[in-house]
């Protein structure tokens, strides 16, 4: 959550002393500060996370969703969720493929009906040869691979404005990659779900959001 601190900032700034509606940036369940208990880690998880939030912390009082990277797939989903309390999404540098809509072909079948039906031909993919264990071994080896150069991909990511990639980033994202249960938090990246096109949960007329959109994507992006 600290990672918006900056934008929050400079969104006061530019307010020019005008009062801003509250700001909540979320640590969900296995990211940041959160508890990391072992469960079985997907992208609805989170995404339920959204809505639930949205729904009994904010008392469903109208809200605009921002999310980047995996959080702009999430949010994009929660949107659909949370229909009319959503009044705009922001999806920076999102995780997903958002197609042209002249291009975008529907399938036969949504993801979404699919799943409530129980037709999904595979519900995890890859399916992880050894289960559990083959996820924790595999987050805590990425873990030690990506540990000690947290600084150095700080400085390749922010190349432009190096003064991000200060310690307090560098510590909080270690922080979070050493406590318990986060090789199994990581490890889940293995085998999530199948994902909801973003033209699925962006399309109105199909049950998803059909409020305004913005998507930006920055020019030095990595991903």
């Amino acid at each position: 959550a600290e990672q918006w601190q900056r934008l929050v900032h400079q969104l006061r700034a530019q307010a020019g002393g005008e009062p801003l509606p509250p700001v909540y940036a979320l640590d969900l369940l296995g990211f940041g500060m959160s508890e990391k208990p072992g469960l079985s880690y997907t992208q609805y998880v989170w995404e339920a996370q959204v809505v639930d939030f949205a729904r009994e912390v904010m008392g469903g009082r109208p809200l605009v969703l921002c999310g980047n990277s995996i959080g702009g797939g999430l949010s994009a989903g929660a949107s659909a969720t949370l229909g009319d309390q959503v009044k705009g999404l922001i999806l920076c540098n999102t995780a997903g493929v958002l197609e042209e809509p002249a291009e975008y072909a529907a399938p036969r079948m949504l993801v979404r009906d699919a799943t409530l039906r129980g037709e999904h031909a595979a519900p995890f993919a890859p399916v992880p040869l050894f289960g559990q264990p083959a996820v924790d071994a595999f987050g805590a080896a990425l873990v030690a691979a990506l540990f000690p150069r947290v600084p150095a991909l700080l400085d390749g990511i922010y190349g432009d404005r190096p003064a991000n990639a200060d310690e307090a980033l560098a510590f909080a994202i270690t922080q979070g990659a050493c406590s318990p249960g986060a090789a199994n938090v990581i490890g889940s990246g293995q085998k999530l779900a199948t994902n909801r096109p973003l033209n699925e949960v962006l399309d109105g007329e199909a049950g998803g959001f059909g409020g305004p959109v913005l998507v930006p994507q920055g020019m030095n992006d990595k991903v």
